[in-house]
């Protein structure tokens, strides 16, 4: 089972993702570490999500089962995706330490992360 939500792109938004992806993984008996850990890998990509240009939606899917699949999706156009400058960055180091599996994918609507927590 997956639990999607279509947000617009701003960023005050941001909560409702992270709120959305603590509740899933608190929901799956996973302790408070995997659930922080759950809030910052949605910051962390979500922010590389929202600089696509021309995002005006964004989509994000979860599965409610362990270990839970995140994929947050663009409705933009990226030039470079993963944005160039995203290796080496802070982004990388938390995403990749949270999540040993970030993939950056290209869909018919758009760039999209998809990682596992």
């Amino acid at each position: 089972m997956a639990i999607t939500i279509s947000i617009p792109a701003s960023p005050g938004n941001i909560g409702v993702l992270r709120t959305m992806a603590m509740a899933v993984v608190s929901q799956s008996s996973a302790g408070v570490d995997a659930v922080s850990d759950a809030g910052l890998a949605i910051d962390e990509a979500a922010g590389l999500v929202f600089g696509v240009p021309g995002t005006s939606t964004i989509t994000t899917t979860m599965t409610v089962e362990r270990p839970i699949q995140i994929t947050i999706a663009s409705n933009g156009e990226a030039v470079f995706w993963p944005p160039q400058d995203f290796f080496g960055s802070l982004s990388e180091t938390v995403l990749e330490s949270i999540s040993g599996d970030v993939q950056f994918q290209e869909s018919g609507s758009g760039p999209q992360i998809r990682l596992q927590v």
